[in-house]
């Protein structure tokens, strides 16, 4: 008789899956205390390594309803403390409000640009705005960069540098 541990046959090391885990941004919608709801909103730990967003960072959350997008900026004062929930991932919670975006299970979203501060990212597809009422339109005047550079499937929207001409 011959035993063949499982960990021999699963192979040693990180799974595709917890590999995905670790450079994903996700939205997922929960029930909280009462009748409310809350926004989670995980950034894997290669992603936040990428963003240097670390356990303990405070961030804004701004969204475009028009353009479908959503934005996390870090921040000194207010905002929503990261925390990490495991060695692969950093979470915010945010209880809904009119005006915010909702989804039905958890979605990964695509489209990450990092920025100076944080990133932008597309919103989901099936993504649905609570209530009538839209957020007013946050966001940047200026169009990012047109060199973008790709780095893990990050696109790298941080301004040139001067030249000194």
């Amino acid at each position: 008789m011959t035993f063949v541990s499982v960990s021999t046959l699963r192979g040693s090391g990180p799974t595709a899956e917890s590999e995905a885990i670790a450079q994903a941004l996700t939205l997922h919608c929960h029930k909280c205390s009462g009748d409310k709801r809350a926004l989670e909103i995980c950034v894997g730990a290669k992603l936040a390594e990428s963003l240097r967003f670390q356990d303990g960072d405070r961030i804004d959350i701004l969204f475009d309803q028009q353009a479908r997008k959503a934005k996390l900026v870090r921040v000194t004062h207010n905002g929503w403390t990261l925390r990490q929930v495991s060695r692969n991932r950093l979470r915010t919670s945010v209880t809904l409000c009119p005006g915010m975006p909702s989804v039905s299970q958890r979605l990964e979203c695509d489209g990450i640009t990092r920025t100076p501060d944080g990133c932008v990212f597309d919103l989901p597809e099936s993504t649905v705005f609570v209530g009538e009422e839209a957020l007013p339109a946050v966001g940047e005047t200026d169009a990012p960069s047109e060199q973008n550079a790709t780095l893990g499937g990050v696109t790298d929207a941080s301004p040139e540098p001067a030249s000194a001409t």
